[in-house]
């Protein structure tokens, strides 16, 4: 991930070469986190309510659906938050929501416990997900946006899948209450870089 050294924009000048900005590498650090944080719950919760709870797949996929609609409300509620607060105040706002909703699930190891922190963490998502998207639009120059876009997608999913990876292996030595409090250390990372990416908004 890269932005200009300088602007490029200029008739007849020759694009600039690319400069790492140590912002970004946070922002790439963020979605990681942020999406290992989610892998823990959408990968082994539905698992973890069927196997060691008995919940009904009907039950399960009800939950599962609630938690989708959930993040559509919260996306399209995140504009009025953001009125207040920068992008990376709205990342650290959801992240602390994902803290919550894994312990939530890690803490109360009962069916209850686990279907209201998967929607919780599916609704936090519709509040991270918007702002994320939004901060790394304005970090980039207009012409290196798609590239930013890419490694930002690329950091996300390689969070989702090595929290599957591990968390695989978590799971079967500890317990899913384990994975999810993983899960809760992974978004406790991604509020700690919120706030640093809070603090260059606000600058």
């Amino acid at each position: 991930m890269a932005v200009a050294a300088s602007d490029p924009s200029a008739a007849g000048e020759a694009p600039a070469r690319f400069r790492l900005e140590p912002i970004l590498l946070i922002l790439l650090a963020c979605g990681f986190a942020t999406n290992a944080a989610h892998a823990a719950c959408k990968t082994f919760a539905t698992v973890y309510m069927d196997t060691v709870h008995g919940v009904p797949t009907s039950v399960i996929g009800t939950v599962t659906s609630i938690g989708m609609g959930v993040t559509a409300v919260a996306a399209l509620s995140s504009s009025r938050l953001a009125r207040r607060r920068n992008s990376g105040q709205m990342m650290m706002l959801g992240g602390a929501g994902m803290v919550a909703s894994l312990l939530l699930m890690s803490l109360v190891q009962a069916p209850l416990g686990a279907m209201a922190g998967l929607v919780g963490v599916y609704g936090v998502l519709g509040l991270w997900r918007p702002a994320y998207q939004s901060l790394q639009m304005s970090l980039a120059r207009p012409e290196y946006r798609s590239l930013v876009s890419g490694a930002s997608s690329m950091g996300m999913s390689l969070g989702f899948g090595a929290m599957g990876y591990v968390g695989g292996h978590i799971a079967a030595a500890s317990g899913y209450q384990a994975v999810f409090l993983a899960g809760a250390g992974a978004a406790v990372v991604s509020v700690a870089l919120g706030a640093a990416l809070a603090r260059r908004s606000a600058s």
